[in-house]
């Protein structure tokens, strides 16, 4: 299967395409840049049939007419955001499967950044919109709910195997690095992830992690850590109390998710 990054001329963002190793059933994951797309799939000689978005916020969204009307791809949306989302289109959730050639992608539920967000998965690889980025998690500041990001990073993501590797929606990798090393100075896999990372992005690179160095580097992975839930509750009360009614494990990603806002 081709897998194949391009980064967006409009924005911050990073999106991907799909197809088939013969370029057929090609498939974009939130064409933002409708022109990058467009151009991308020529180049490779992908036929483009459908458009998937991850979730309905503009940045990723923005570029489905144009491509649709380029192609005559399908569009498919997140059960429970279609109306968010204009055009016309079928709803994907929980269960649901697409195929790309060979390749058979499941459809998850990943809610929190917005409430219906999903990501898609194949062995290896996790295409994940706004839910994880290298060394953070999604903002919930537009639709989202932390508590029900930690769900999904708990009951999903965590299940994955460590060495899937994920495609973020966005590369805000080197700022969320810094901060991972603001709340736990001494961790030596963020260390050696921020200076991976700056020298990528200094010299124009897409930064991925797995998820095992997301388990290793960033502190949304660390809700069981005690010597983080220590520092969190007595160095940033105002976070450690936006969770007070939840448990001590989802307490703590939440109060990081609330620190990170601010940071």
């Amino acid at each position: 299967m081709i897998i194949d990054v391009i980064k967006s001329t409009k924005g911050d963002n990073y999106f991907c395409l799909l197809a088939a190793d013969n370029g057929q059933d090609g498939l974009l994951i939130d064409p933002v840049d409708a022109d990058a797309a467009l151009a991308r799939a020529k180049e490779l000689g992908v036929t483009v049939t459908r458009v998937v978005n991850t979730h309905w916020h503009p940045d990723h969204t923005a570029g489905n007419a144009q491509v649709i009307a380029a192609t005559g791809a399908k569009l498919l949306v997140p059960r429970g955001e279609e109306n968010l989302i204009q055009g016309d289109h079928s709803a994907i959730g929980q269960g649901d499967s697409l195929t790309v050639g060979d390749q058979t992608l499941q459809v998850l539920a990943t809610p929190g950044h917005t409430q219906g967000h999903i990501s898609l998965y194949t062995p290896g690889h996790l295409f994940c919109g706004d839910t994880i980025f290298v060394g953070g998690a999604g903002n919930c500041r537009f639709g989202g709910d932390p508590h029900t990001l930690f769900q999904s990073f708990q009951g999903v993501l965590s299940t994955l195997p460590d060495q899937t590797l994920i495609y973020p929606g966005h590369d805000y990798s080197v700022r969320n690095l810094e901060f991972c090393l603001h709340l736990e100075p001494n961790n030596q896999a963020a260390t050696d992830l921020l200076e991976h990372a700056r020298h990528k992005k200094s010299n124009g690179g897409f930064v991925q992690t797995t998820l095992a160095q997301e388990k290793a580097c960033s502190p949304f992975w660390h809700w069981d850590n005690e010597a983080l839930q220590g520092h969190l509750s007595q160095n940033h009360p105002e976070a450690w109390a936006q969770g007070a009614d939840l448990n001590l494990a989802a307490r703590t990603f939440v109060a990081v998710r609330a620190l990170r806002n601010s940071w």
